[in-house]
């Protein structure tokens, strides 16, 4: 796993202890934790052998990231079709990456949040460490660093790209705990961006995350789609 770019929201201060220092030596992402500020209203720490992040002032448990078995979901394999390298440009927690390579994919994960990326890079080192997980993980690749670097970097050896911007918020009550915390420390993905740098980079095939009635994003039209009944994965071809 290596480091790269760190991008928090300009607002956002992140509290940390040593032992959360240690652990991200231990999996080789001390360079993109923040130094700890005492003002934050986000505090990454060690638990129960895990890092989490808590929402500081909210009544939300925390958040956390744990590769377990695969859900199975045909979608996903659809979406890979023949493809077996992928790049996840948004990786997030990291749950598509692990579907992906379950159905036989190497995966590159970027993640430009450095407590997204430490959760992410956390839960991937568990599971390198256990028998059940190894294989797997070691399908698995982190990158600290913006998509948009990761996409150019591997462009010659990348199948398909995969895109999935954060949703927009949901009509009537609150999201989910999870998108609440990560949308409290990580800025709106600029989907049509990242899509318009595929298009640039000569990408063959990039699948892009709906919900399911959403607009496809702007720029260039979807040649496909695969349709699910919560969510859409728009296709293009370049």
């Amino acid at each position: 796993m290596e480091g790269g770019a760190a991008r928090l929201l300009p607002d956002t201060r992140l509290r940390s202890s040593g032992r959360v220092r240690e652990r991200a030596r231990s999996i080789g992402l001390e360079g993109i934790l923040p130094p700890n500020d005492p003002r934050g209203r986000h505090l990454l720490e060690l638990e129960d052998g895990h890092l989490e992040l808590r929402l500081l002032g909210s009544r939300l448990s925390p958040l956390w990231i744990d590769f377990t078995a695969r859900s199975g979901r045909s979608l996903l394999r659809q979406v890979l079709s023949r493809s077996r390298r992928v790049v996840d440009a948004t990786a997030g927690l990291g749950r598509d990456a692990w579907e992906l390579a379950g159905w036989g994919a190497e995966v590159w994960m970027a993640e430009s949040n450095p407590a997204v990326a430490l959760l992410l890079g956390d839960a991937l080192e568990r599971a390198s460490a256990d028998p059940q997980r190894r294989e797997l993980a070691g399908r698995l690749h982190l990158r600290a660093a913006r998509g948009e670097e990761v996409l150019a970097e591997l462009r010659g050896w990348a199948e398909l790209a995969y895109l999935d911007p954060m949703f927009p918020p949901r009509r009537g009550g609150l999201p989910g705990r999870e998108l609440q915390i990560l949308s409290s420390l990580v800025s709106p993905s600029a989907g049509e961006e990242l899509l318009l740098t595929c298009q640039q980079l000569g990408y063959r095939r990039v699948a892009v995350k709906r919900p399911r009635v959403a607009p496809s994003l702007p720029g260039p039209r979807p040649s496909g789609a695969i349709h699910g009944k919560q969510v859409r994965y728009d296709l293009y071809g370049f």
